[in-house]
């Protein structure tokens, strides 16, 4: 209980100050404005529409739950909160026996935007962290259902949890040529007039809350296509390339040197060979980026893992001062 007292204090004083926030974060404040003037009480919650036509049904039906019972936006963020924080802690716990040191780090790079900004997907974040673990388990059912709640909280998340099993299970030699083909494609074809094509082409997989999303993000000058400039290719490649890259490297030198030892800790290995799998996942994705930007937020999913990952590193000795220099750049 001791060992564990002062990571419980964090986690407490994390709840505490994103729970109890008073108008901190331009997302929380639409969130709250649609909570006070767009979301009805539960015995209005459907209101002659079908649960299809509804936009989030799990975040409206939460919403509309706290406001029935309670009337007010604090309790959303108290709930929010507790549920996202408390999950986060729960894999950092699962992943390393570092979490003193993990909280840290994902303090000072993700924690103002999951609990702040993106809440709905930060919350998606959570459990497909924890899911990750089902799928390793081949706990198909119970990873299905995590995906069902995550996608009706927020509808794109469905994409990260369809497209991870084939990290885990396809074979790498066929799945990494793939993506790179698809990668050049991106950057050769794919540009916002077929983009705009391919979403109102697609009526029967995306509802029409997801197909005004995609492409007002086309539009959009910040989130939209964009051409590179060298400190953006610099970015890409430090950020997107560079440092994965070297944690995939770092990880599977660890794994081999787990794999020699007499008492071989198996959980560890199979969450590095798990780890290495989401990372190649998160360079895809911020290779994809670099031409439509909003589909950074993607990496978010993974980020935490990053995290976990560096944490262990930098730990070990041998590598210490290497991953130093590369984090740091």
């Amino acid at each position: 209980m001791y060992k564990h007292f002062w990571e419980y204090v964090i986690v407490f004083v994390l709840i505490r100050v994103s729970g109890l926030r008073n108008h901190v974060g331009s997302d929380s404040m639409v969130y709250e404005y649609t909570f006070y003037n767009d979301i009805g009480l539960l015995n209005t919650f459907f209101n002659g529409r079908d649960i299809v036509d509804l936009r989030e049904p799990g975040w409206e039906f939460f919403m509309s739950f706290c406001k029935t019972l309670f009337g007010s936006f604090v309790v959303v963020q108290i709930i929010h909160a507790l549920v996202l924080n408390l999950l986060l802690y729960s894999f950092f716990k699962k992943t390393t026996d570092k979490v003193f040191t993990a909280l840290l780090i994902s303090f000072l790079i993700i924690w103002f935007e999951f609990n702040f900004e993106s809440l709905r997907q930060s919350l998606c974040v959570a459990m497909f962290l924890n899911s990750l673990f089902l799928l390793k388990e081949k706990k198909f059912l119970k990873y299905v259902l995590f995906s069902i709640i995550a996608f009706s909280i927020q509808n794109f998340s469905i994409i990260i949890f369809l497209v991870a099993p084939l990290f885990l299970y396809f074979p790498k030699k066929i799945l990494i040529p793939s993506f790179v083909i698809i990668i050049i494609a991106c950057y050769l074809f794919l540009d916002e007039n077929i983009l705009n094509l391919l979403v109102l082409g697609s009526e029967n997989l995306l509802n029409d809350s997801m197909q005004t999303k995609v492409l007002s993000y086309t539009q959009s000058d910040s989130y939209g296509f964009q051409n590179s400039n060298l400190n953006g290719w610099i970015k890409l490649i430090a950020f997107n390339i560079v440092l994965p890259l070297s944690v995939i490297c770092l990880n599977t030198q660890k794994i081999k040197k787990e794999k020699k030892c007499q008492s071989v800790n198996e959980r560890s290995i199979s969450n590095m060979e798990l780890f290495n799998s989401m990372i190649m996942f998160y360079m895809c994705l911020g290779a994809i980026a670099a031409k439509f930007v909003i589909l950074y937020r993607f990496q978010f999913y993974i980020t935490p893992i990053l995290i976990v990952s560096s944490t262990i590193l930098l730990y070990d000795k041998k590598v210490k001062s290497l991953f130093t220099f590369s984090f740091l750049f």
